[in-house]
């Protein structure tokens, strides 16, 4: 409508649109031919009161700029693709420009008006000219809004290109920053990895620790026991000891009984001298017997003899004499010329072999006792001796059985104390192990571990001198496979096949020469021998015998399917 009101003045309006969010404002350069508006707008009848200017001005409801932050009139913040902004003085320089141009013409052509018709007053034109008058006041405060919202706009324009260059720079260090976010998160997985093999060593630590204390506690209460063992062993050493006196009591008296040997050998001579003492004694008695007889026969030879003497009949007792002479040795009756003298005879004869007799009698009764006295005492010191002899054989008896019980049980005690002696040596061995162990198990155990582990355990059995205060252990030794050695229960038999090492070996060789790996496998092949096992005595520190068993098959057996080449 502004166009088709100044149209008649000849004003040429060129339209330039500044942003298409300035709701509703639009500003012009706009070129005034002064002489042409002075020529036409005497001509021209324009009616401005009947113009409405409010659809090109901003009213105060469309200047209310809804959602901007800002509270700038007829502002918006939104610039996404808008062109570059006007030169702000060129701008305002161009808009009071056509202002002043467009006021002189009006002007210009309300004087000739009014000139031409003065005397019209009050006339509608002059109504129009004061609502122009009015409009460009309006106009100029808006052309100040203008000037003010472009200088904003401009900012706002120079704001959104440092932004722009700043959003450059803010997406390269956003990509750096998705980078190095990615570097977190990757370095957060490894962490979080690497709290979980934290809390696995933490655990394991614990674990060693609580090992540790529970063998020192067993180790301490084992000391205690091996000290009470020992006060034991002390006492059974008195014991011994005692029993070693006993012994040289013993072998003491078994000198006595070799010394006294030769008297008992005597024994049975002196038996067999008794025997004919006791014949001799028995014969002895017999003659003495038969004196007796003859003293009796004596006695009444002489009764008879005196009977005889007195008695007429002399032949009778002649032949009754002789008779009973006959037993005598000498007869009587041989030498007797007359019966007296025969009675004399043979008395003195009788009394002659009577004391004969008597005396051999006396003597023999003498041989007798002595006999009897001797035997007497060589039984007594016999039976003495015996005495002696069962005493002194149930004393070395008792000797001999307190000696091997007291051996037996320091032999148990022994075996005892260094089977415990081993076992804590086991344990303590076994523990090292896991502290060598526990760099390699921050990670999960692979193929690459179970080589460098196999390394280090090489290096150290080679050098290591094996004794029962150091023990061979099955997690001690280089087994050539990949299998964790530190897992309970383990067979290590059963691990050791001919698959199972040749792909160890493969692995242990890789990236060696072939000569290399030649001297590798011969080596293991020799560090596996039993004659080398045998030659270092190293299953000797092994007490318990299923497991030297076990581990004299798994090296036998490692010989065997190591390769050749």
């Amino acid at each position: 409508m502004l166009h088709n009101l100044l149209q008649p003045f000849g004003t040429e309006i060129v339209a330039t649109r500044v942003h298409n969010k300035l709701e509703g404002i639009s500003l012009f350069r706009t070129e005034v031919a002064a002489r042409a508006i002075r020529n036409q707008a005497s001509l021209a009848q324009i009616q401005l009161h009947e113009v409405d200017f409010s659809v090109y001005l901003t009213s105060e409801k469309n200047v209310s700029n809804e959602g901007n932050a800002s509270s700038m009139p007829g502002v918006v913040d939104d610039f996404e693709n808008a062109p570059p902004p006007l030169y702000s003085e060129n701008l305002v320089a161009n808009l009071g420009e056509s202002l002043r141009s467009f006021v002189g013409g009006v002007m210009e052509a309300f004087r000739s008006q009014r000139e031409d018709d003065s005397a019209k007053a009050n006339s509608p034109l002059e109504d129009a000219l004061l609502s122009i008058q009015k409009t460009m006041k309006q106009t100029i405060t808006e052309a100040k809004l203008a000037y003010s919202t472009a200088r904003r706009v401009e900012d706002a324009f120079r704001l959104q290109s440092e932004l722009v260059n700043q959003c450059e720079a803010m997406r390269e260090s956003v990509e750096e920053l998705s980078e190095e976010l990615k570097v977190i998160h990757k370095v957060d997985a490894e962490g979080s990895a690497l709290r979980c093999q934290m809390k696995t060593l933490y655990k394991t630590v614990e674990e060693l620790s609580r090992r540790a204390s529970r063998s020192q506690s067993e180790f301490v209460s084992e000391c205690g026991a091996l000290r009470e063992s020992v006060e034991g062993l002390s006492e059974e050493l008195d014991d011994i000891q005692r029993v070693s006196a006993q012994k040289s009591d013993l072998e003491t008296l078994k000198l006595k009984i070799e010394e006294l040997r030769p008297r008992v050998n005597r024994l049975p001579e002196i038996e067999g001298l008794l025997t004919k003492s006791d014949l001799k004694i028995a014969s002895l008695e017999t003659e003495i017997l038969k004196i007796r007889q003859d003293q009796a026969s004596l006695r009444e030879l002489e009764f008879l003899v005196q009977l005889n003497m007195t008695s007429s009949n002399q032949s009778a007792n002649k032949s009754s004499f002789g008779a009973k002479k006959a037993r005598f040795t000498v007869p009587l009756s041989a030498k007797a010329d007359s019966p007296e003298r025969g009675a004399n005879q043979g008395q003195r004869d009788f009394e002659g072999s009577e004391s004969d007799l008597q005396e051999q009698l006396l003597e023999a009764q003498d041989t007798t006792e002595a006999l009897r006295s001797e035997i007497t005492a060589v039984r007594q010191e016999r039976q003495h001796y015996h005495r002696a002899s069962q005493k002194l054989e149930a004393e070395a008896q008792e000797a001999r059985k307190m000696s091997a019980l007291w051996e037996e049980r320091y032999q148990e005690s022994k075996r005892q104390g260094e089977t415990e002696a081993w076992e804590a040596a086991t344990e303590i061995t076994n523990l090292r192990q896991e502290c060598a162990e526990a760099k390699t198990r921050l990670a999960p155990w692979t193929d690459e571990h179970a080589v460098q582990n196999f390394k280090r355990i090489l290096s150290e059995f080679e050098k290591m001198d094996f004794s029962k205060a150091r023990p061979l252990t099955q997690q001690g030794i280089p087994w050539p496979t990949f299998v964790d050695l530190s897992k309970s229960n383990l067979d290590i038999v059963q691990e050791m096949t001919v698959g199972n090492v040749d792909r160890f070996c493969k692995a242990l060789a890789k990236g060696m020469e072939p000569a290399e790996r030649s001297k590798v496998l011969r080596n293991l092949r020799v560090l596996f021998h039993p004659d080398r096992w045998s030659s270092r005595r190293i299953l000797e520190s092994v007490i318990d015998e299923g497991l030297r068993r076990s581990l004299m098959q798994a090296g036998l057996v490692a010989s065997q399917v190591l390769p050749l080449s």
